[in-house]
This record gives C-alpha cells, sequence and structure tokens, in this order.
C-alpha cells in the first residue's frame, strides 16, 4: 500500500512532472483517510477526547491529524536536496486524492545514538488551530540544528501540549514530540520555511494501512528542559 520512489524516480518527479501539477495516470497509489478529530464514539477515542476549552485533549492529540493539516497546505513535490545518510526511503500515499510524498528519516550518529526512525509528511504551514496548541522549541545557540535532514534549514522541535481529560481529578499536561519547523538558513531558498509532521499508518479489521495519524511521542529530557523556558 506504500509506493517507494527509488533516488531516480525522486529525481524523475522533480524534472517529469505532468501539466498542471498532477502525476502520471499509470502511476496509481492507495488512498490515506486522514484521521479526524473524533467528535463522537469511536474504535480509537470517546466523545469525550475532542478539543476541551481549546485545548487538544490526549486522545486525540495521539491520532488526530485533520485539524494541524489543511491540503493546501501540504507540499506535494519531493524537495530537492535531502542529508544523503539520513533519507531511508521515501514513499508517496494519497491524501485527499493527492499523492504526497512521505519520508522515512533517521537521525545520524552524531546526533542521535539511538539512529531513530520516523515517518513525516512536510507542510508549508499549520492551521490556526496548530499555531495555538504546537510550538517551536527554541534552538538558539545549539549547533545541532543546522545538522538538518533538509540542508539550507535549520530544524526546531515541535511539541504538542496535551491535556487530559479526566474532568475528576486535576488534569494531567504533558508535551509530546510531533514534529520540526524547518527555518531557511538563507534567503536564496525557496521556502523560508516549512514543518514535518510525524505520521503514523494505522491498520484497518482487513489488515490494511490505510488510515494516517499524527505519531510523536513524550519529549525527552533535553528538549523538556528547554520546554521548560517557554
Amino acid at each position: 500500500v506504500l509506493a517507494l520512489w527509488t533516488s531516480q524516480e525522486v529525481q524523475g518527479y522533480l524534472t517529469k512532472s505532468v501539466p498542471g501539477g498532477g502525476r502520471d495516470a499509470n502511476q496509481e497509489d492507495a488512498e490515506f483517510h486522514i484521521i479526524s478529530n473524533p467528535h463522537e464514539k469511536s474504535d480509537a477515542c470517546s466523545s469525550s477526547s475532542q478539543q476541551q476549552d481549546g485545548e487538544i485533549t490526549s486522545c486525540s492529540a495521539s491520532s488526530a491529524l485533520d485539524w494541524l493539516l489543511e491540503p493546501h497546505y501540504i507540499l506535494t513535490q519531493p524537495m530537492a536536496h535531502t542529508q544523503s545518510e539520513s533519507l531511508l526511503e521515501m514513499g508517496r500515499v494519497q491524501l485527499w486524492n493527492v499523492p504526497v510524498p512521505l519520508y522515512r528519516m533517521k537521525q545520524p550518529a552524531r546526533l542521535s545514538a539511538a539512529e531513530l526512525e520516523f515517518e513525516m509528511i512536510l507542510v508549508r504551514d499549520l492551521t490556526t488551530a496548530g499555531h495555538t496548541q504546537v510550538q517551536a522549541v527554541d534552538m538558539q545557540n545549539d549547533p545541532r540544528q543546522y545538522d538538518s535532514w533538509f540542508p539550507g534549514y535549520a530544524w526546531s522541535p515541535l511539541v504538542l501540549l496535551e491535556k487530559g481529560n479526566d474532568t475528576s481529578i486535576q488534569s494531567k499536561v504533558s508535551w509530546k514530540h510531533v514534529g520540526w519547523k524547518f527555518t531557511a538558513t538563507s534567503h536564496d531558498n525557496e521556502l523560508s520555511h516549512f514543518y514535518a509532521l510525524l505520521v503514523r499508518r494505522e491498520t484497518t479489521q482487513e489488515k490494511v494501512a490505510n488510515r494516517i495519524g499524527l505519531g510523536g511521542f513524550a519529549v525527552p529530557g533535553w528538549m523538556a528542559a528547554r520546554v521548560g523556558t517557554m
């Protein structure tokens, strides 16, 4: 269900797109459905797991992607330059009937001994709700930000404020790492900034991975320390 691109195909995508920005009709990809912010009981979350008092509860934050994403913000063309040792695969998925690059990257060992792997899609901007709930961690004076998956862009982790939905006790607040903001280091770059959102694919009862939602994990210690100063 996930079509993978070779480096040659990526270059071909960049140079041989069909008129109007579409793709060759012979290249058919499985349609993935965006996991929405649930407002009624479902397999994933209950009706209480929706936006409360302007904040995203832990359930919706762990799966919903639609509140962060607008179709016209999605970057449908692969980035021309990526860090070669970090790009493991580039796939494509259909979202809203549009082929979207899906990147599988790993952290270089010089930044993380664990060399963690991530899947992500790129967007030019976040929704209004996204800007309200998601913050970019300040990486000022940290040279690691320039060791970037996308050369010419410095990275800042994106963190999401999660609030528990148990109203019987004081709600537990925590931060979740959901992606990165990449900011141009030169005025010559095509984009001034963009966002990489972590995603995860989910399987249905038919064992078909045709749903895609927001990925992420609890912030690590060094990131939590920086979040605490925000």
